[in-house]
């Protein structure tokens, strides 16, 4: 592909719109199947709007490309989902993620629309490109299955339908490559690369990971380079700036690299870059830049640090020479839930720069051929740590003490190691509160993906006597102590485990072992909102201040009024108010037998600035007695209150509000915000 597109810029310039179009299609039907159908529609609007635009202005292909298919462009505008608007504007993320799931028709409907567009939108290409193709040989990449409606589900084993002898949904070379290739033509793929040995786990694998980085990222520069040079040649100022959009939030992806075997026997490898402009995107180029990636990773690298490797598995975890990135092997449906969770991830990162997860540079699929070939998955992350300081103390913290001591034979505390010790995090305000604000938003993503057992690797650098000192965030990552004896570094690692339903059988045990809150296989809502309790209470030192990015939400002077009874016709209900705003929760103690209670307690929350635009939750709840079946507590009926409003009607008063969900009872309460610049 990168070579029929150099073919075009030297030989058909004109032509450039057209090969690029057909290159990042065929390249984003590819990766299609593992996106959420909201961000399939996402990434075929992108395409859309970048290279179709509308009829009078046209996109990169120009004008006379959008009359070409005008019918099909009238009736992808007529279908799109009213929420993301009828054709007007460019293709905002956030948008597309606030598409209810249930809306499978409409979602259909406007999916069927843009694949139609894009499908007659190539054969335009195609035809135009014709002449283009006639100097070179080799024209065979658009063979890409358009995937079928609700193939999202499908499988990993459709990666693989071209090995399987599997037939694709639809031929796109088929179709395509008539117009553009000669069958008297030889293939170019023998011309890719120099023949690999076969692999021994030590020895082979960081060779082949090292050509699988240097071809991703070689490619990710030409692709960049490529839609510069064609943004230039627009003159087109909405043309100009869809394909901008359309660059700053590249779309899936799935790219293939093969290197053939020799006449000596050495197999075959294909390398699959999933993604690989995302990635390289993601934090807008700081440290996931290709250029990065060939320097600590490409072919002409030092050796990679191996840290444990596995021959019959196949599994592998490694260091680059600088120790920058760590390169690990991955499950299938690990990597299937990484690439599904990757809109969504660059969406969050851009919209909280300060999010302490991990970043990731890359996910790869190697298949090396023969019997005693390889077939796995592996991920490039960038480290935690600046490889520059000594870490002398390392934790991985959860947020549960259950079972979470190290071993004798164990370096990495855990969080029973950290609690005893009586760690913290000591950070000046209003950092502290900024890294709070940051992890509960990086929990509330890692909820939506239904993920949990995710840590905060925590690693202390302690400073010498003539190490210079600073204060707050760090140049090269981490953040100086308040009082500048340290240096810490945090990061959110290893969420790309599910909740699946052996991790669900797992909590049922624990739950009947009455461990159903505090072991560490817990439900995702349970394991967030339990993170982030134990980060403010036992992880961070916030001096006793309960304030968030924003201030502090009080709650007083709570009562309920002729509550429903629970407890059955012999009892009265043990009622109990818990009071939600994001993942921050706080609750009253329990009043024994009471269907009108009072209160003289306060409840504290901490507003933040994600919480603006949310509820606060005052949910009324009746406690079991019975403490082996506590977390099956009855709801007795709940309200809630903007929390916007709230913030601008301080002090807010609630008087017998009716419950909402159950047939009767009322809540008073006294709510005042106290902001930050108060305190």
């Amino acid at each position: 592909r990168t070579h029929f597109i150099e073919h075009v810029q030297k030989s058909a310039a004109g032509c450039l719109a057209q090969a690029l179009f057909l290159f990042e299609f065929s390249a984003t039907v590819r990766a299609l199947a593992w996106a959420t159908p909201r961000d399939q529609l996402f990434q075929l609007d992108l395409l859309i709007e970048a290279f179709l635009g509308d009829e009078d202005s046209g996109g990169a292909l120009g004008a006379s490309a959008s009359e070409a298919v005008s019918a099909n462009l009238k009736r992808w505008k007529k279908e799109r989902h009213p929420l993301v608007g009828a054709g007007t504007g460019l293709a905002l993320y956030k948008k597309y993620a606030s598409l209810p799931e249930a809306d499978i028709i409409q979602l259909g409907l406007h999916r069927d629309a843009a694949i139609s567009l894009l499908w007659a939108t190539s054969l335009v290409a195609a035809q135009a490109l014709s002449g283009a193709a006639a100097g070179w040989s080799g024209f065979e990449f658009l063979d890409a299955p358009v995937p079928k409606l609700g193939s999202v589900e499908d499988s990993l084993d459709d990666l693989d339908n071209d090995d399987k002898g599997g037939e694709p949904n639809i031929d796109m070379c088929k179709i395509l490559t008539a117009h553009l290739n000669d069958p008297g033509r030889e293939s170019s793929e023998a011309s890719v690369g120099r023949a690999l040995t076969e692999p021994a786990m030590t020895n082979d694998v960081p060779t082949l990971i090292k050509h699988c980085v240097g071809d991703s990222a070689r490619h990710s520069n030409f692709r960049r380079a490529a839609l510069a040079s064609l943004k230039e040649t627009l003159s087109n100022g909405a043309a100009k700036k869809a394909l901008q959009h359309f660059c700053e939030w590249l779309p899936l992806e799935m790219h293939e690299f093969q290197r053939p075997g020799n006449e000596d026997g050495s197999p075959g490898v294909r390398f699959r870059a999933f993604s690989a402009g995302l990635f390289a995107n993601v934090d807008g180029g700081k440290v996931t830049n290709p250029e990065k990636l060939l320097e600590s990773m490409g072919e002409r690298s030092p050796p990679y640090q191996v840290m444990s490797t596995n021959s019959k598995s196949g599994e592998f975890f490694c260091f680059s020479h600088d120790k920058f990135f760590l390169i690990k092997t991955v499950t299938d449906a690990e990597a299937r839930l990484l690439h599904s969770m990757l809109p969504a991830y660059q969406d969050h990162l851009r919209t909280y720069p300060k999010s302490v997860i991990v970043r990731y540079a890359g996910l790869f699929h190697m298949k090396v051929e023969g019997a005693r070939g390889l077939s796995k998955f592996f991920t490039i992350m960038v480290s935690s740590f600046d490889p520059t300081c000594k870490i002398h103390e390392t934790f991985d913290v959860k947020g549960s003490l259950y079972h979470r001591k190290k071993k004798e034979n164990e370096s990495i505390g855990k969080d029973q190691d950290w609690y005893d010790a009586g760690r913290r995090l000591q950070f000046p305000d209003p950092v502290w509160r900024e890294l709070l604000a940051a992890h509960e938003a990086d929990a509330a993503f890692l909820m939506r993906f239904n993920v949990l057992d995710y840590s905060l690797l925590i690693g202390v650098h302690h400073l010498s006597p003539d190490e210079p000192r600073g204060a707050g965030y760090r140049d090269g990552g981490g953040l100086w102590a308040q009082g500048a004896k340290e240096i810490y570094f945090i990061g959110l690692i290893d969420f790309l485990i599910g909740f699946t339903l052996k991790k669900q059988a797992e909590h049922l045990v624990r739950a009947a072992q009455g461990h159903a809150e505090d072991a560490s296989c817990v439900s995702p809502e349970t394991y967030a909102f339990r993170q982030v309790k134990f980060l403010r209470d036992s992880v961070f030192e916030t001096g006793g201040s309960s304030h968030g990015t924003l201030g502090t939400l009080r709650i007083t002077q709570m009562a309920g009024h002729d509550l429903v009874n629970k407890d059955g016709p012999f009892d009265l209900s043990d009622p109990y108010i818990v009071a939600t705003i994001g993942l921050q929760r706080s609750r009253t103690p329990t009043v024994r037998n009471n269907l009108n209670p009072k209160w003289s307690c306060e409840i504290v929350l901490p507003i933040n600035d994600c919480h603006r635009d949310m509820q606060l939750t005052l949910s009324m709840m009746d406690e079991d007695s019975v403490a082996a079946l506590r977390g099956s507590d009855d709801a007795m009926g709940s309200v809630e209150i903007s929390v916007s409003e709230i913030l601008s009607s301080s002090p807010f008063q609630i008087k017998e509000l009716q419950l909402q969900g159950v047939s009767k009872g009322r809540l008073s309460c006294h709510i005042v915000f106290e902001p930050v610049a108060a305190a």
